[in-house]
């Protein structure tokens, strides 16, 4: 409305007022509808109501009505971000923790940092020499190599398999072997008894597995030791237990049915345990036939694993590494020895620690006496004797009550025993479980993926020296940028330090 028309209007309403008071006993219909006329057909309330909009202030209605709408917004504003903060902490919650800063895309699917751990029970490192694991040789010659893994002491199959998946030493996690006893327990640990075994009294550390779901990553585990057990109150995400019957390629199948899940149920960190190249260098020795065949078997399993990532565009994208947990000497029967003759085996428990003798009298007193007569016994022999407090400090096997008051160590291939504890009078032809350095004890490390690739690509080659196993759980941890539990490797990883 332009100003003339205002000033008409404060006019009009200026007359009104006059006409009231000047004809007050008129007729006021009359009086209203003349003036009106002269304010050129504006109505006086809208009028005014615009004097007031044009001025910046606002009327008590509208006041009301603008409160409202800020309240309202203002509400809004609050639900909005209400919900933003909540997928935000589902996010949170549903992803793994560290890892949500990479993220690796196969073309379909989003994936976290993953790990694939295989270990080939008894796989020697020289076994990769004979010609006849090409898909291993390949595996190793596009990745990362160690010269060979070194065991922990002893070097068998339980201690062995768990350090690997702690970083702990066996006389730190506490399975310090594949049969012992524990004298605060009063009970035996007996490998051969799962009922028994997997009772968490046992299980000492931290697995990986455990590591990771605590820190709200998933795993799966086919058969590895331990993995069945609860410990620390946690099991692995997915888990198998151990099945002796189980083929390679059913194994195979485990493991790519875990990477077929979706993201957030999918795990990051995937183990696969099998023995059957142990097992036939056991029953047929490290150097026959038999061993070769079921070389060539589990060369296939690597193939059909390597082959089943590369279908699903994973190559680039999972980590795979390849373990063993020690290697295997050829022995035979003229290598035992017995320990009947030397004192009165009925005084002491089981021996423990096969091929040595881990020699633990029923009373504490005898401990010297018999420690006494073992050590005169063994001048000038192919194997020693130690009391515990005394083993050499390189084996890390002093610190635990479940490692027997004394301890006998045979050359490589020897066997110490007696007749009472080994009623079979055939030796295995392969068997380990010797002094940790030994090369025929030598295990494996081979790795592929993205990690090990920078990793090859800082340190300008594709083989390593060689390292010892309580280093495995410190690499994978890294990689899946996971906190790790205390333990004796090196911290960040061997491989970047």
């Amino acid at each position: 409305m332009s100003s003339e028309n205002l000033i008409k209007t404060n006019e009009a309403i200026d007359k009104l007022n006059e006409s009231e008071d000047e004809n007050e006993d008129e007729n006021e219909d009359e009086n209203v509808n003349e003036n009106v006329n002269e304010i050129e057909e504006l109505p006086v309330e809208e009028e005014i109501e615009l004097k007031g909009l044009l001025s910046g202030q606002l009327t008590e209605e509208e006041s009301l009505v603008e409160t409202r709408q800020s309240i309202f917004f203002k509400i809004l504003m609050i639900l909005v971000l209400i919900a933003i903060l909540g997928g935000s902490i589902f996010i949170l919650a549903t992803s793994p923790k560290n890892s949500t800063t990479r993220f690796y895309n196969n073309g379909t699917h989003d994936f976290y940092p993953t790990v694939i751990l295989l270990s080939i029970d008894g796989f020697r490192d020289d076994y990769l020499d004979r010609n006849i694991t090409p898909y291993m040789t390949k595996f190793y010659q596009d990745g990362l190599q160690a010269k060979y893994l070194i065991p922990s002491f002893p070097s068998v199959t339980f201690p062995n398999h768990y350090t690997i998946v702690t970083g702990l030493y066996p006389e730190s996690h506490g399975i310090v072997g594949n049969t012992f006893y524990d004298p605060d327990l009063k009970d035996y640990f007996y490998y051969t008894n799962p009922n028994h075994s997997l009772d968490s009294k046992w299980w000492g550390g931290e697995p990986i597995w455990v590591t990771a779901v605590k820190q709200n990553q998933k795993t799966g585990v086919s058969q590895w030791v331990g993995s069945s057990a609860v410990i620390k109150g946690i099991t692995p995400t997915y888990y198998y237990h151990f099945d002796s019957e189980l083929n390679m390629s059913e194994q195979v199948s485990r493991v790519m049915n875990w990477l077929d899940l979706p993201l957030n149920e999918r795990p990051t960190f995937i183990a696969a345990y099998d023995p059957k190249v142990d097992s036939i260098g056991h029953k047929k020795g490290p150097d026959s036939t038999e061993l070769n065949e079921v070389l060539k078997v589990t060369d296939d399993m690597i193939r059909d694993l390597v082959n089943g990532l590369s279908q699903r565009n994973l190559t680039d994208i999972v980590n795979f590494i390849i373990v063993s947990d020690h290697g295997m000497a050829p022995t035979n029967s003229s290598n035992v020895i017995y320990f009947d003759g030397i004192f009165n085996i009925s005084k002491v428990y089981p021996l423990e620690g096969y091929p040595m003798a881990g020699v633990r009298p029923y009373d504490d007193s005898e401990v010297n006496d018999i420690y006494s007569k073992l050590k005169d016994a063994s001048l000038d022999q192919p194997w020693d004797c130690f009391l515990r407090e005394e083993i050499p400090e390189r084996y890390q096997f002093r610190n635990s009550k479940r490692i027997a008051p004394i301890y006998c160590i045979p050359e490589t291939s020897r066997i110490l025993t007696s007749h009472r504890d080994n009623v079979s009078s055939k030796p295995p032809v392969g068997t380990h479980g010797y002094d940790n350095l030994e090369p025929l004890m030598r295990g494996i490390f081979l790795a592929n993926g993205p990690a090990f690739k920078e990793v090859e690509s800082m340190i300008k080659t594709k083989v390593i020296e060689g390292f010892y196993n309580v280093e495995i759980y410190n690499i994978i941890t890294t990689i899946l940028g996971l906190k790790s539990a205390e333990n004796n490797g090196t911290s960040g990883g061997i491989l970047w330090n």
